[in-house]
């Protein structure tokens, strides 16, 4: 067998790898989880009580309920299932990092659901607007006694919806706005149908926000899966250029996948080093009949 140079390997072994870690959504994380503190203190002074009770004396109807029901499937993880079993069948390449996908909304509503354990909140729903907002906590670590009335803060349905923004924008960066209008919906459909204040779905926001980007990158949590990802798929180096084709060893692209990973998670540097990789087979040459189509 004719010998490979050295880097041939490499490239071909960087090329084939599972895509590269999910990019961070900004480089400081911290700046909007104090921004969303901030905006559910402001709501807590000057919007809780003023439209939730609003909201509660005049319940939407119409297109704009039926718009935020739809919505709120964003913030469960029935929705994401839907969501991300269309991204397996349509995205194989994509298929060993979805589990972190789920995961990482799952996380983030389970810790609001902590909170709501710690923190006894009313619902507007079940909230008496004649008295003042404050009087809608009723204490810390009620630990689950009163129901779900006593649940309120933070949003878990929004804790879900950003983590999963956050996610499925780090993987397609061009939707990242979009994915983010999701969450915003998520959240103004739980503030519509009285089963949250304000203030409750700007924390559960800030929440997933912050969960959502330690898990991308280099975040704690992001290596985290990383090493659960690695030790569940190991990678699989393909056969070198010029290797045997037999059916003991195919090569990765014969097995029915791209050659490279998807073009939208693919950094510079990668993608530049693909430009020389070309499968065997086009780089034979062409037979007589095939050279010249017109047969001269």
């Amino acid at each position: 067998m004719d010998s490979v140079p050295d880097e041939v390997p490499e490239l071909w072994q960087e090329a084939h790898s599972r895509p590269p870690l999910f990019p961070t959504p900004t480089a400081n994380p911290w700046r909007m989880f104090w921004w969303l503190l901030v905006a559910s203190a402001l709501c807590l002074a000057l919007l809780d009580h003023r439209l939730s009770g609003f909201i509660k004396s005049h319940r939407l109807r119409g297109d704009a309920a039926d718009l935020l029901h739809a919505a709120e499937h964003f913030g469960t993880p029935f929705g994401a299932v839907l969501i991300l079993v269309t991204i397996w069948l349509t995205h194989p390449e994509l298929r060993q990092r979805l589990g972190r996908v789920l995961w990482v909304p799952v996380i983030a509503g389970m810790s609001a659901n902590i909170m709501k354990l710690m923190i006894s909140r009313r619902r507007p729903n079940a909230f008496e607007f004649e008295q003042s907002i404050l009087a809608s906590f009723e204490g810390l670590f009620h630990l689950g006694a009163g129901g779900s009335r006593l649940q309120g803060f933070p949003s878990a349905h929004t804790a879900f919806a950003f983590g999963f923004a956050v996610m499925l924008g780090s993987m397609w960066p061009v939707a990242r706005k979009w994915f983010l209008c999701l969450a915003a919906l998520v959240a103004a459909q739980r503030v519509g149908s009285c089963a949250h204040f304000p203030s409750d779905v700007c924390a559960g926001a800030a929440l997933g926000w912050l969960i959502g980007w330690y898990s991308t990158g280099n975040g704690w949590l992001a290596r985290m899966f990383t090493r659960m990802e690695d030790w569940w798929f190991p990678p699989r180096l393909p056969a070198p250029l010029g290797a045997s084709m037999g059916p003991t060893s195919p090569p990765r692209w014969s097995e029915g996948r791209p050659l490279t990973p998807s073009p939208g998670l693919i950094t510079g540097s990668v993608a530049s080093r693909q430009a020389a990789i070309v499968p065997v087979h086009a780089t034979l040459p062409l037979s007589h009949e095939s050279h010249d189509p017109r047969g001269s």
